[in-house]
């Protein structure tokens, strides 16, 4: 009886662990590319200034759009990797965009941020409805790359420890491409 019960225990750890471990891959070994790229929708985003902004006034830059929302363990779980890839992209043409789906809003948003040290992050939120008309998804989080001409070229559905030294690096060299 104790060995099944240290049997059942191991397993146990063993599938927490490998659960844990999966909820944030590496963004390499999970990333969809999209291939034509395909032009993305002009979203409109709340700001956390009380403004909006669009998604073609970061044209220019490669973007790297996360959509999430508070409620979402996964989501609140992957956001510190999030604001950790935007601080090491800093001087690059590229821009980490949170894009909250609450129903509160940017203000969902702005107290999570604030009860959880997020910085160096910008404010967004835009209706769930608009965000699934404009990226076809529907399951949170996930993430859209696009390039400088405002087309998507990858895609990943789920949590991903974004702070991957490989990723950002990855991102960095796409936004120094003279291509893009």
């Amino acid at each position: 009886m104790l060995m099944r019960l240290a049997l059942v225990a191991a397993i146990l750890v063993l599938t927490l662990t490998v659960a844990s471990a999966e909820q944030l891959a590496r963004p390499l070994d999970r990333l969809k590319t999209i291939d034509p790229r395909t032009p993305v929708a002009d979203l409109t985003l709340a700001t956390g200034e009380g403004g909006t902004t669009r998604l073609s006034d970061f044209r220019g830059k490669v973007l790297v759009v996360n959509v999430w929302a508070t409620w979402c363990a996964p989501c609140r779980k992957e956001m510190p990797g999030l604001a950790r890839l935007q601080g090491f992209l800093e001087g690059e043409d590229v821009k980490v965009l949170p894009i909250a789906v609450d129903r509160e809003g940017v203000a969902a948003a702005e107290q999570f941020f604030a009860a959880n040290g997020i910085a160096g992050l910008p404010l967004l939120a835009a209706p769930a409805k608009e965000v699934v008309a404009a990226f076809g998804e529907d399951r949170l989080p996930y993430t859209v790359l696009i390039d400088k001409k405002g087309r998507e070229f990858a895609r990943l559905v789920g949590p991903a420890a974004w702070d991957d030294t490989e990723f950002a690096i990855l991102i960095r060299t796409i936004a120094r491409s003279a291509d893009e």
